[in-house]
Order: structure tokens, then C-alpha cells, then sequence
């Protein structure tokens, strides 16, 4: 009780004794001053009681909308499927007669619009309002600011630290305005779209990512068929030969074509790695193939692949790639253009082939000049990538040229097959723990004579 009310009773009291009355009454009188002040206290209490069941009620019904949209969208993968629900839950806790949501996810943009009231018009003239610059922000437009018909509108953003999804507004409000308990279900009903739309994207990513693992995979499977899947008889010549990716899929292409009255060896790098160098490889294969059918001349052969590849490389790309041509009587002819020099282990020495013109597709003609050598039974003929000679330990030295050479010349005597293992453990040992930075190859020839029976 106050102090005025405390005041007037005590007044009451001292003008009710002075009236000399009596005692009876007295009592009568003030039994009856105390049960109307009692009543009036009864009163405020079960007012303000009232006031707070209401006020709890409404938290409740928050809380539980709320709860229910978070229930809602931890249902679904994508959030613009449950947006319905999503309105008819918000319309039992706001008042509104309309509501939109716009979203943009990844390149999609998701417009939802929906009506509680028959009659309702004011939805466009909101979205046209928010979406004239007022995105990004809260938004709370009353009868007072001016805008005309437009009377009620809440809007907020709906995003998450610096990225922005879209936003999520109200209007035409059925009673009085938009009030601050509105806007915090709005906000929160937003934070929980945005976290939605979060973990749909990261949903969405992760499923890319697998499919173009599964994608790469298949490609590699695909490219993997197109190496000689097994290896050409010959009588005069051995040979074994491998390529590793970088990645899933790789530029790095390596062939043995057998002839009537000769072997053609080919191996190619296409620039740059990954899908786009390995389908550039499949393009040099096919031209190669038909081509070689036609043509017993070298640079004659050469040129027209040249001319071919020039229709399907795009600008900067281009391919380097050494043909060897080697005859039963042990005459090799090669052509290098632009790759790494080739190898030849004769009678304990080594001897380089360097490149004599340029990668291929660069120009039309690239004017390639044939290097001929002639191998001696025994004789080795090694052909590779760069990326076998630049391979990197985990010090970054390179595994390079004068290392390869000389593994190469320690075991001459081994099969063809048994040195290229050898150099697939060399590199391995080398390069340790650190991944390949570039597709490696190489193709091992080694000259058996002329005379060995088939």
C-alpha cells in the first residue's frame, strides 16, 4: 500500500472517532473502509496478474512458434520447400494479412508471396518499397511515415555475418502497428532461415564435390583406357612404359604403334593440367591414330598433326611431344618438338635428343627437323614428361635430369619393364611424403637386334 493510500485511510479513521458516534457504528464504518480498500487492492492484483498471464502467454506462443520453425526447417535440406509452413506458423504469433520471402540460392531466386485475407493488396507495393534499397536492413513502416496506403510493413534481412540470403517482410498489419515484439520474432525467424539456407549451400557444395569426384573418377577410368592397355608384340624391340596424374585426371599421353616395317613411340604433354589438358589429349590421340596410318614420312606426318591440332587447341595452349620412329634394323628417327630431351643408353654412355622446333599448335608449320641415331642390341631409348625430371622432395629440389640419367645408365641392364619400376620406387623415395605437382610419364625402349625371332 502507499503512502496516500495509507494517508486516507488514517484520515477517514480520525474524522470517523471525532464524530462521537457510536461503537457500533463506529466498527460498522470502519469494517466497511477496510473491505473497499481491501476490494480495490483485489483489484489492482488481479489486474496486473491478468497483465502478466498475457504477457506470459504471448511469450509462450513466441517460444513455441519459434521452436516450431526451427523444427520446421531442421526437417529439410532446402528451406524455400517449407516456406508455406513457414508463413502459417509466423501468422499465428503476428497479426499480418500478407507476408513475402525472397532468397537467393547460389544462382536461384526464390520469390514467395502468400494472402490471409481476401482483399489484400499491399504486398507488391511493400516488395517494391524494401527491394528500392532497403535489402540489407530492418524495415518498419507505420501510418505515420508518410508513405500512403503503405501503412504497415516490417521487413528484415535475412543473413549471416557478411553474406546476405534475401529477406523476409510483413504488411498490412489486421491491428494497430507492427510492435518491437514482432520485430524480434521476425529477426529470429530470419536467423534460423539463414542458418537454414547455410547448411542447405554446404549441403549443396559437398554433393558438387561428390559428384565431381565420382565425375573424375569415371574420366579417369575413361582416360586410363585410352593408354595402351596392353602392350604390342615386337621382335626387335621391349618396352614398358607408365603415366601418373597430378590430379584425377592429366594432360600426359604416351602410345606404341606397331607397323608393317617400323614402330612409332609417341609421347605428348598437353599444357596446363586436369579435364581440360585431358581432353585435349583425347583430341591428339584420335589425330594422331588416323594419321599415322597414312604417312611413313616423319615431317610429313608431323605437319599434318600440327594442322589438326591447330582446330581444337584455344589460344596459349599447345602440346609438346617426342615420335620416335624406330626400324627393325635399329635406325631410330624422332622428332622433338618443344619436350624434354630424350634419352639414349648406348655402350655405358648417354646421349640426348633436344627438342628441334616448337610444341605443336602453336603455329602452322612448326618446321620440325628429324635426329636420327642408330641402337645397337641392348640399347635403351627413354622417353618422358617433365614432370618425372621436376618432381620435388619436401626440401623442393628437384629430382632432375642428371639423377634420371644416371639411374637410367646404373641399370641398363635391367628389362625395360624392370627400369621403369625402377623409376616409379626412385621417384616415390625421392619425392617422400609430397604429392606430384605436374602429370608424370615415360616409355622405356630397349633394342633386342634385328634377328630375334618373334
Amino acid at each position: 500500500m502507499d503512502e496516500s493510500s495509507k494517508k486516507k485511510i488514517h484520515d477517514e479513521l480520525l474524522t470517523l472517532l471525532s464524530q462521537k458516534l457510536p461503537s457500533d457504528t463506529i466498527a460498522d464504518k470502519v469494517t466497511k473502509i477496510i473491505e473497499s480498500e481491501i476490494s480495490k487492492r483485489e483489484q489492482q492484483y488481479y489486474s496486473t496478474l491478468d497483465a502478466h498471464v498475457e504477457e506470459l502467454s504471448k511469450t509462450y506462443e513466441e517460444i513455441s512458434a519459434l521452436f516450431e520453425i526451427n523444427n520446421l526447417l531442421s526437417q529439410t535440406m532446402n528451406p524455400s520447400e517449407r516456406l508455406d509452413d513457414l508463413a502459417t506458423i509466423l501468422r499465428h504469433t503476428i497479426p499480418f494479412r500478407e507476408i513475402a520471402v525472397r532468397l537467393k540460392l547460389q544462382s536461384d531466386t526464390i520469390e514467395f508471396t502468400k494472402s490471409f485475407a481476401k482483399g489484400a493488396n499491399k504486398i507488391n507495393k511493400a516488395i517494391e518499397y524494401v527491394e528500392s534499397g532497403h535489402e540489407h536492413e530492418t524495415v518498419l513502416v507505420e501510418p505515420s511515415s508518410g508513405l500512403g496506403d503503405l501503412q504497415h510493413l516490417l521487413s528484415v534481412p535475412i543473413k549471416s555475418g557478411n553474406e546476405h540470403w534475401g529477406y523476409i517482410l510483413c504488411a498490412d498489419r489486421e491491428s494497430g502497428i507492427f510492435t518491437a515484439a514482432d520485430r524480434k520474432i521476425l529477426e529470429s525467424a530470419a536467423q534460423q532461415i539463414a542458418s537454414a539456407v547455410e547448411r542447405f549451400l554446404r549441403f549443396q557444395e559437398e554433393l558438387e564435390k561428390q559428384r565431381m569426384q565420382e565425375q573424375l573418377q569415371i574420366a579417369r577410368q575413361i582416360q586410363s583406357r585410352l593408354f595402351p592397355r596392353f602392350l604390342p608384340r615386337s621382335s626387335f624391340v621391349s618396352f614398358n612404359g607408365y603415366s601418373s596424374p597430378a590430379i584425377q585426371v592429366g594432360g600426359d599421353y604416351y602410345d606404341i604403334l606397331v607397323r608393317k616395317d617400323d614402330m612409332l613411340v609417341a609421347v605428348a604433354d598437353v599444357s596446363g593440367k586436369g579435364v581440360p589438358a585431358a581432353l585435349l589429349m583425347t583430341s591428339f590421340r584420335s589425330a594422331l591414330r588416323s594419321i599415322a596410318k597414312f604417312h611413313a614420312d616423319m615431317q610429313i606426318l608431323v605437319r599434318d598433326l600440327n594442322k589438326m591440332l591447330l582446330e581444337d587447341l584455344q589460344d596459349e595452349r599447345f602440346i609438346t611431344m617426342a615420335l620416335a620412329q624406330i626400324k627393325k634394323d635399329g635406325e631410330t628417327r624422332l622428332i622433338n618438338a618443344g619436350h624434354p630431351p630424350a634419352i639414349v643408353v648406348s655402350n655405358n654412355s648417354v646421349k640426348t635428343l633436344h627438342a628441334s622446333c616448337i610444341p605443336l599448335g602453336l603455329q602452322e608449320d612448326p618446321d620440325c627437323k628429324v635426329q636420327t641415331t642408330n641402337l645397337r642390341k641392348g640399347d635403351l631409348l627413354v622417353i618422358y614428361t617433365d614432370g618425372v625430371i621436376e618432381a620435388r622432395n619436401e626440401k623442393g629440389e628437384e629430382y632432375g635430369m642428371d639423377r634420371f640419367s644416371e639411374l637410367i645408365l646404373k641399370n641398363e641392364h635391367l628389362s625395360a619393364e624392370e627400369i621403369v619400376k625402377t623409376i616409379q620406387r626412385s621417384l616415390t623415395e625421392f619425392m617422400g611424403e609430397m604429392p606430384l605437382h605436374d602429370d608424370t610419364t615415360v616409355v622405356v625402349l630397349k633394342y633386342l637386334g634385328e634377328n630375334i625371332p618373334s
